[in-house]
């Protein structure tokens, strides 16, 4: 089998003329794909800018919201607490210290809603919100540091995340309920 090669029996000038239109529309070719690259680059930035920007708007609607909550319910006041004591005698237990201590304990960005104290004052139930997990685990872990609660052991009995649409400013903002419950330590013999 012999193979012919056409272009070598082509004269010399319409051989350059044919490899100048290859060369030429090889180099259109890179060039193009090169802006390509470009154009997709770019598009991808402006994609990654407005994520960004939408993502500042976010937090700053979310720290604006916290200040909101801290202006409402300061770590230092108890009135967004519902008080329910089970008693039906006389208080054996002063809760004004269980109430400061709550206080001591408060981490920004967790709110209580619920407090329920037995009369003997060993069984204890918190119920709140935090704006992430690990601030209600904070929350607990000042709770165990306190001197008046050294004997009970503070326990999350509930994590749950959920999800609250504010229809006035079109966004979603997400919370975590918790809830703790104390027993009594035994102490070692």
């Amino acid at each position: 089998m012999q193979q012919i090669n056409l272009y070598s029996y082509l004269p010399k000038t319409i051989r350059s003329v044919i490899t100048l239109k290859v060369l030429t529309a090889l180099y259109g070719i890179f060039f193009a794909v090169l802006m390509l690259n470009y154009f997709i680059g770019c598009l991808m930035k402006n994609h990654e800018t407005t994520q960004t920007n939408t993502a500042k708007q976010v937090l700053n609607f979310e720290r604006n919201h916290l200040i909101d909550l801290s202006l409402k319910y300061p770590s230092s006041s108890i009135t967004p607490l519902l008080f329910q004591s089970n008693q039906t005698a006389a208080c054996q237990v002063k809760f004004s210290a269980y109430l400061e201590a709550f206080a001591e304990s408060i981490v920004p960005g967790v709110w209580l809603t619920e407090i329920h104290i037995s009369a003997n004052g060993k069984e204890i139930d918190l119920k709140g919100h935090a704006l992430k997990a690990a601030f209600a685990q904070q929350f607990v872990e000042h709770l165990k540091k306190q001197p008046i609660f050294l004997s009970l052991d503070f326990e999350l009995q509930e994590l749950t995340q959920f999800s609250e649409l504010m229809s006035e400013q079109n966004t979603v903002n997400h919370y975590v309920n918790f809830d703790l419950s104390t027993k009594a330590v035994t102490p070692h013999a």
